[in-house]
């Protein structure tokens, strides 16, 4: 403060007493707090220009805290209603409370309206803190996600809590009521002896060992119906063959796929040999009568929702409960969830697709990329949703205005995905399995249909999974070699260098439990030119890289119809549609040095990063192959404040500042400058913290990013790693506090 201003006797007690004054004289409503639009609570502006401007400031530092506090907690709220079982998330969220709780409004010297005036000749003027304009941030609300919450499955974006437990009480249900009950006998007859047959203390009239297997069951409800799904894929119920014309039937567990799920869980033991889980097959599958109007739609020789639920009551009595392992039923059916399923299956059997879609969906980058194709998009959504008669689905619950398994499937044989070994069947049906959102079967045809088909939304999605998993160049390869976009590059590729194509899918192929190669968003942008070229090539009409509806159409039945995938330019579209500067060598070597002269490159930015420098090289190799590429304009946000964070970043080329928002003041600070070999977001990792401050892209940025996971299974320690830059902020700021560095200090992120 000026020095005129005369001594505070202390600034808390300045504010109340100017508070009572105010009450005095009936103004005390001025300074209670109000809901924002967003709904955060503010303080009022209601005060008119008497109001000190110590007390304004204090006010408005107060707002900036808690705005950017409640964000934290609420995005660690949101985290933690798909995965509530997570330490590092509940450790968050708790001190993300804490940090509201402590806010407080403060002001460090008393009022000038209450200081005495006696010998001042001017009044102070208090610092003007710098007003920072605030970007609108990512919000799915407005987002083109927001349909998906207005007609999806489960109204929200993610597999909810709620959702699940909708989807499992009609089937647990129908599983308790089949056969006049005999599952409901089983549970009761296998009951602990102080159990007494038809105890019902909660008068529901179910019996109580019956409602507690339910609620062990429902607790494990989002791996038993994950579970469902893969072998649901896995089974073959009709043929070997790979072509189109193949039965698709994702939408019940056949024989075969019952068998895998035995291997797998490794269920098979001595006192529960296999031919006794044949046998639990055979007697849930039998045709029940008693339920033949409410499960019309059930198939022979296949489990659905509720007889899966049945097999694994049963498996838990065999396994466990008969042998005397475990007494109780209930306890049984709790260690085959945890110890059997959860433990034993493979990844890909007991996936969430709420991961996938918060770090890869839902995001700003993505948002940009999806409006930039959405014609393409509604294009082919629209038109292979009315394939009804060129597909072979199982049942014909196929609506036109939705996306059948069937449909799915001649699409991707239509873009030559199979063929080409970019994408499996049984992958294909995965991704259009987890790219629904889990949906209430009461047993009507419209239950149905909306369960098993995909709407728009998750029509995007499912081609965000696909382009995770397709070989696909980087941005990195096309400029080596000087190709327009990546459609124009494996066109060329598989057309003049065949060879090289088959080793380029090979090498580059995602894996759809692993992080993808490169950021969601590229990788997406990528697919869709390669779609887009394809389609042109393949119709009729101007080269805009739009596919729209008609040119869909065009595609669709030339390729219906039984002709070929056009590549060389020798249908419709000259062969100058497709141009790549590769000089004068033979496109193989070309192809193939491009490739290696972009991975030494890649590595060799990789080892001047401090963090990285004294890897072996076959540990830097490894390190490469796990890292995601990433891409920044000038201007684009790596991350902001306050972001959940998941990954560490490197940089490879470009320039970026890190920028964090001062909580007392209101004023945005440069902490640091990014270049060349720096590491940054190791911050967020090493704490289990949301991003201390936002990373912005001053100049073209290009970064790769790997997960604490991934870095850990190859170098070690993450601590030990970054034990000299965390040495440089062993007293960092908290989410509370904010020191002052200069540009060579730790970037804190």
């Amino acid at each position: 403060m000026p020095s005129q201003l005369p001594p505070s006797p202390g600034g808390r007690r300045a504010l109340k007493t100017y508070l009572r004054q105010r009450k005095d004289h009936g103004r005390e409503d001025n300074l209670k707090p109000e809901r924002s639009g967003d709904g955060e609570l503010t303080m009022t502006d209601q005060i008119g220009s008497d109001r000190p401007a110590l007390i304004t400031q204090a006010a408005n530092a107060f707002t900036v805290r808690h705005r950017m506090h409640s964000r934290s907690v609420a995005a660690l709220m949101t985290s933690l209603s798909h995965d509530p079982s997570s330490i590092r998330l509940n450790d968050s969220f708790n001190a993300g409370i804490e940090e509201v709780r402590r806010n407080r409004l403060f002001v460090g010297d008393a009022p000038p309206l209450l200081q005495s005036t006696k010998g001042v000749t001017s009044q102070p003027t208090a610092r003007k803190p710098v007003q920072v304009r605030q970007r609108t941030r990512f919000n799915l609300a407005t987002s083109m996600w927001a349909g998906r919450a207005a007609t999806g499955n489960s109204r929200d974006y993610y597999d909810t809590p709620s959702s699940l437990k909708k989807v499992f009480e009609p089937e647990w249900s129908l599983a308790c009521r089949a056969r006049q009950g005999f599952i409901q006998k089983l549970i009761v007859k296998a009951g602990q002896p102080e159990w007494q047959s038809g105890a019902d203390d909660n008068g529901n009239g179910i019996d109580d060992e019956v409602d507690q297997v339910g609620s062990v069951l429902l607790e494990h409800s989002r791996i038993i119906w994950a579970a469902y799904d893969y072998y649901a894929c896995s089974g073959i119920s009709a043929t070997n063959s790979t072509s189109i014309d193949a039965e698709h039937e994702i939408h019940n567990v056949c024989f075969n796929g019952f068998l895998m799920f035995v291997r797998d869980a490794k269920l098979a033991s001595g006192e529960c040999p296999t031919r006794t889980l044949e046998l639990i097959f055979s007697q849930v599958d039998a045709h029940d009568e008693s339920l033949e109007k409410e499960d019309r739609h059930n198939r022979g020789r296949m489990l659905n929702r509720q007889e899966w639920l049945q097999c694994l009551v049963r498996i838990a009595l065999e396994r466990y409960v008969r042998p005397k392992k475990i007494a109780d039923i209930s306890d049984a059916i709790q260690v085959l969830c945890h110890e059997d399923l959860r433990g034993r299956l493979p990844v890909q059997a007991i996936q969430d697709s709420n991961h996938f879609r918060a770090q890869c969906c839902y995001t700003e980058q993505m948002e940009l990329v999806i409006q930039r194709h959405r014609n393409t998009l509604q294009a082919l959504y629209g038109r292979y949703s009315d394939l009804a008669d060129g597909s072979k689905d199982v049942v014909v619950l196929d609506p036109t205005n939705m996306m059948s398994v069937g449909e799915w499937m001649a699409m991707l044989s239509h873009l030559g995905l199979f063929e080409s070994g970019q994408c499996t069947k049984f992958e294909g049906k995965l991704v259009f399995s987890w790219s629904r959102l889990r949906a209430v079967v009461d047993g009507s045809d419209r239950s149905v249909m909306r369960a098993r088909n995909l709407f728009f939304h998750d029509f995007v999605e499912a081609m965000i999974r696909l382009s995770t998993l397709c070989a696909l160049p980087t941005d990195d390869d096309l400029a080596e070699t000087g190709a327009e976009d990546a459609g124009v590059y494996l066109i060329a590729l598989a057309v003049h260098a065949p060879s090289q194509f088959r080793s380029f899918i090979q090498e580059r192929r995602g894996d759809l439990t692993k992080r993808p190669r490169q950021a969601a968003w590229r990788s997406v942008h990528h697919l869709l030119t390669y779609v887009a070229r394809l389609v042109e090539m393949n119709s009729s009409g101007t080269k805009d890289m739009s596919i729209s509806a008609e040119r869909a159409t065009q595609f669709m039945m030339r390729r219906a119809s039984g002709r070929d995938l056009v590549l060389d330019g020798s249908g419709s579209r000259p062969a100058t549609a497709i141009n790549i500067s590769m000089g004068d060598s033979s496109m193989e070597s070309t192809f193939a040095n491009a490739l290696r002269t972009v991975r030494e490159r890649t590595l060799a930015s990789l080892a001047k990063v401090p963090a990285f420098a004294r890897l072996a090289p076959y540990q830097l190799t490894q390190l490469l192959d796990r890292m995601e590429y990433a891409p920044f304009e000038a201007g684009e946000h790596v991350f902001e404040q306050g972001d959940s964070g998941f990954t560490l970043y490197a940089v490879l080329s470009g320039t970026a500042k890190v920028v964090r928002l001062d909580e007392q003041t209101g004023e945005q600070k440069t902490l640091a400058i990014l270049g060349e070999g720096d590491c940054f977001g190791e911050l967020a990792l090493l704490r289990h913290e949301a991003r201390f401050a936002t990373v912005k892209a001053t100049s073209k940025l290009r970064t790769l990013s790997i997960t604490r996971q991934s870095f850990e299974s190859i170098i070690g320690s993450l601590e030990d790693a970054f034990k000299e830059q965390t040495a440089g902020y062993a007293a960092a700021p908290s989410q509370s506090h904010l020191l002052n560095h200069s540009q060579s200090a730790p970037a804190l992120t």
